[in-house]
């Protein structure tokens, strides 16, 4: 992997930018959590959201949201996203991401009334 940490700008952060997606809901970036599927970093790939998953590698993995995956003790079954998880596990920004439950902490965060 290219990072080491997560973004400035990253949305899992818990002190990110409410509501700054760029262009895309809530919803797009919060269900990621429950799928458990690769990511990629919106700064590194302006596609990200809409980058095809399976093709998403190693080195485009968000940080955060890998992060994100541990605070929220999901394994994932993917090899890849499974690896970056170990690389992440005791990473010292990782109390900086959304905890459990991330998704609910995501959305609460990044809604805008």
């Amino acid at each position: 992997m290219n990072c080491k940490n997560p973004c400035p700008e990253c949305p899992w952060k818990k002190g990110s930018l409410r509501g700054y997606l760029g262009g895309n809901d809530v919803e797009t970036y919060a269900i990621t959590v429950h799928r458990e599927t690769r990511l990629a970093c919106h700064m590194r790939n302006p596609d990200a959201v809409e980058k095809n998953p399976s093709k998403i590698t190693a080195k485009e993995l968000c940080i955060g949201y890998v992060m994100a995956l541990n605070n929220d003790c999901k394994r994932a079954i993917d090899p890849v996203l499974r690896k970056a998880q170990d690389q992440y596990r005791e990473h010292p920004m990782r109390g900086d991401i959304f905890g459990f439950p991330v998704y609910q902490n995501f959305k609460e965060h990044h809604e805008v009334a």
